[in-house]
């Protein structure tokens, strides 16, 4: 049973393009970026979307989240 289900991992990960794997992994380690500095939500949404960087949400993202969140008066 173990082997039958290994077996169609490959081959459905065979059938995937390469690139699309790495673009989920990378949109993968931008979420767990923007959690890991305290960000839930829209909130690490948005900031993955935002962001440059290759594998994490960058300084300069979360520069435009604190005025978005916190407008100066």
């Amino acid at each position: 049973m173990f082997k039958d289900a290994k077996d169609a991992a490959f081959r459905y990960l065979d059938a995937c393009p390469v690139e699309v794997i790495q673009r989920f992994i990378n949109r993968s380690f931008r979420f767990m970026s923007s959690y890991r500095i305290g960000l839930k939500g829209q909130a690490a949404e948005w900031a993955v979307k935002r962001q440059r960087q290759h594998r994490s949400v960058s300084a300069g993202a979360m520069m435009h989240l604190d005025a978005v969140l916190n407008p100066a008066d």
